[in-house]
């Protein structure tokens, strides 16, 4: 009848899903290894892949000193794409984040934003993520709090900045949740 032989090829695609999972807790095969092998899909891109691999170092990062005036803050913002300057004191320290959804609260103030200090304008204590953070861990932080961000600056312990991460490039890298 020249009919496929779909019944025979599910039953043993089902056969042959089973011996694998069986194998695998045998083996004792875990999400760790299962990246190791599998390290373009989209599952072990997730459980291999850190803060650190995707973050905004450097030139592609925006950072100015507490003391930086607003235009400074705003050139500096303009001249990366992230759409956020984050604000160190003296030692590089994180002391809060200037973005452009800031600006626009302000605009809609109706407040001459000229003439207000840029510390006036910052959010403080922005939500922060860690380098050696898995980065769909950081997706996960950035899209589904109580405050929903699309780019997170990249501290240590001390609250030292090292970088932003931004969700877009996390998403580019292949890994969602």
């Amino acid at each position: 009848m020249k009919l496929a032989p779909t019944s025979s090829t599910t039953a043993a695609l089902a056969l042959g899903d089973a011996i694998a999972v069986v194998c695998a807790k045998m083996k004792a095969f875990t999400k760790q290894n299962f990246a190791l092998f599998h390290p373009a899909g989209s599952l072990g891109k997730s459980l291999i892949t850190t803060v650190g691999d995707l973050m905004s170092v450097d030139k592609e990062n925006s950072v100015v000193n507490e003391n930086a005036t607003f235009e400074t803050a705003l050139a500096e913002m303009c001249r990366t794409s992230l759409g956020v300057v984050n604000v160190v004191d003296k030692d590089g320290k994180l002391v809060g984040l200037f973005t452009d959804g800031d600006l626009r609260r302000k605009l809609a103030e109706k407040i001459d934003i000229y003439s207000i200090d840029l510390k006036d304008m910052l959010t403080n204590n922005p939500i922060t993520i860690r380098k050696d953070m898995l980065a769909v861990e950081a997706l996960r932080i950035m899209i589904q709090g109580d405050k929903k961000v699309s780019v997170a600056p990249v501290v240590e312990k001390n609250n030292l900045l090292l970088g932003s991460l931004c969700a877009k490039d996390i998403i580019k890298a292949g890994i969602t949740l």
